[in-house]
């Protein structure tokens, strides 16, 4: 990442950021770098300041991606930020599904007696 790129305060900056998170896309699809984990340690690595210049974490608040800036919406900040943060926090496998899936009417057995 260009060691200029410090700041998301104006939408050059977002530009920049934009381009840099492409980047970084290509180069993890490219190589196909989820799956060696040392390929994708060093990713995360060369990527991580990125990341943390496009989170925003207020204290005690999970983190959001900066993602908009005068109502413009980059979407390849959105999708870095998301791959990024999917591969350094990983879900747990008890994590993913803690809802039980509503029942569909048609599977309930007692949809039958309430006729």
């Amino acid at each position: 990442m260009d060691e200029k790129l410090t700041r998301l305060y104006y939408p050059e900056d977002f530009q920049r950021a934009s381009i840099y998170c492409l980047n970084a896309l290509e180069i993890l699809e490219e190589a196909d770098i989820e799956s060696d984990q040392e390929d994708l340690d060093w990713w995360l690595e060369e990527y991580d300041g990125l990341y943390r210049l496009l989170t925003n974490q207020p204290p005690g608040l999970p983190p959001i991606p900066r993602t908009t800036c005068f109502g413009i919406i980059y979407p390849s900040l959105s999708e870095f930020w998301r791959r990024y943060h999917r591969l350094k926090f990983p879900i747990k496998d008890d994590e993913e599904d803690t809802e039980e899936d509503p029942v569909d009417e048609d599977e309930n057995p007692d949809s039958e007696n309430q006729q």
